[in-house]
């Protein structure tokens, strides 16, 4: 009679398990890349998020004045306060205006309303034609207007008459 043999463990291989460091580093150096490639586009989505704010503001300004300006014969009002608004607690803006210039529904102003963004980063206008437009704080490095997707800011006060910026879309075409 043949006798079982008994099961023998089989050998175990001990061999290379984790990775090397160039591997390692080679990851890391990937995900560096792609990191500093992310987080500049997440701060410009929250600041276009945070300008939301700004532009409620300044649409209800202008429909306050455009109410205003149907009673008054057709005159815009200089102050705020004129307007019968009463805004919320702002969380990233402050200083809701109107132009101090006035105007007239024939005549508009370069601009109804304004509202300035919260460390004087940036101001947003609106224009009788509800056209938002920015202009860069003073001392401010960087261009918020352009990152936030509206045209190269020209003074007011220069281009009188003429329409300022229009937000543009992701493709540079303005909605």
């Amino acid at each position: 009679m043949r006798k079982d043999k008994q099961a023998m463990p089989k050998e175990i291989k001990i061999g290379r398990g984790g990775f090397t460091f160039l591997e390692i580093v080679i990851v890391m150096i990937i995900l560096g890349v792609l990191t500093s490639l992310a987080i500049p586009r997440y701060q410009v989505m929250i600041e276009k998020s945070r300008t939301v704010e700004g532009i409620k503001v300044l649409s209800d300004i202008h429909r306050a004045q455009e109410r205003y300006s149907y009673l008054a014969n057709g005159v815009y009002s200089t102050n705020v306060d004129d307007l019968n608004l009463s805004f919320s607690p702002l969380a990233y803006f402050e200083n809701p205006a109107v132009n101090s210039a006035g105007g007239t529904v024939l005549n508009p102003p370069n601009f109804l309303g304004s509202i300035t963004r919260k460390g004087d980063l940036y101001t947003l206008y609106i224009t009788a034609k509800s056209i938002f437009s920015c202009k860069k704080g003073e001392g401010v490095e960087v261009e918020y207007c352009t990152i936030l997707g509206f045209r190269k800011f020209k003074d007011f006060v220069e281009d009188e008459g003429e329409i300022p910026y229009i937000p543009q879309n992701e493709g540079g075409e303005n909605p």
